[in-house]
């Protein structure tokens, strides 16, 4: 059980990474177009969201904390559909079929990885 969340730090810790010093490099450019900001950020949210968990998950504790630690994924998850409607008024001309795609399939990797298995 313990492997699998270690292995599971490490599949997050990495591209959470690679993905800020991506953004820090070229934050000017990032900046300058509409929607991508939100799309980094939501980006590092999820992986950082991950590996917290993640970490978390395997340490012994009351059920109380466990439901603390899952209250706040859920907060998390809420942060992401803010972010998402936050997008979606931005975006009055287009379409807007592909923003909701998107945020369904955001939410999709916080309510799978916010499941710890317990024994």
């Amino acid at each position: 059980m313990v492997g699998l969340f270690a292995g599971t730090v490490g599949a997050s810790a990495a591209p959470a990474g690679l993905v800020f010093v991506g953004i820090s490099s070229n934050l000017d450019e990032i900046v300058a177009l509409q929607g991508i900001p939100e799309r980094g950020l939501e980006a590092i949210e999820l992986l950082f969201g991950v590996l917290v968990m993640s970490t978390l998950a395997p340490v012994p504790q009351p059920v109380l904390a466990l439901g603390i630690e899952l209250l706040a994924a859920l907060a998390e998850a809420a942060g992401l559909g803010v972010l998402n409607v936050a997008q979606w008024r931005r975006l009055d001309r287009r379409p807007r079929v592909h923003p909701v795609a998107h945020a369904m399939l955001g939410q999709l990797p916080c309510c799978c990885s916010r499941w710890p298995a317990r024994p």
